[in-house]
């Protein structure tokens, strides 16, 4: 494995959900361009539980692109959020999310 590696946002869905064993779903999403893309199931999968919501005012997931470490972030934190998977205390989770809200929300992939 490459550490250096880039990973898609389809990617990151399936680590994502074989991390947090969850069920793999099959269920339909307002996602226009997710369908046939290898992701698939596993971005519905994260959709069907409230963790991934593509992008804002639009229909696009884009499993293809890179993500970028707030999305990946946001990702994360909506599984701890969602899913109660947190093992965390309440007083280092609000440390780690303290400057959450200050991060742009932005579609453009920064290298």
């Amino acid at each position: 494995m490459d550490p250096n590696h880039k990973i898609t946002r389809g990617e990151m869905a399936r680590m994502m959900v074989e991390i947090l064993g969850l069920p793999v779903q099959n269920e339909a999403t307002p996602f226009s361009d997710l369908a046939g893309n290898s992701y698939e199931s596993y971005v519905a999968t994260l959709y069907s539980y409230g963790v991934i919501h593509g992008d804002a005012g639009s229909d696009k997931i884009r499993p293809n692109d890179t993500i970028n470490r707030a999305e990946a972030f946001t990702l994360a934190k909506n599984a701890v959020e969602n899913l109660k998977y947190a093992t965390i205390s309440e007083t280092d989770m609000q440390s780690l999310t303290k400057d959450l809200d200050k991060i742009e929300n932005t579609t453009k992939i920064e290298d």
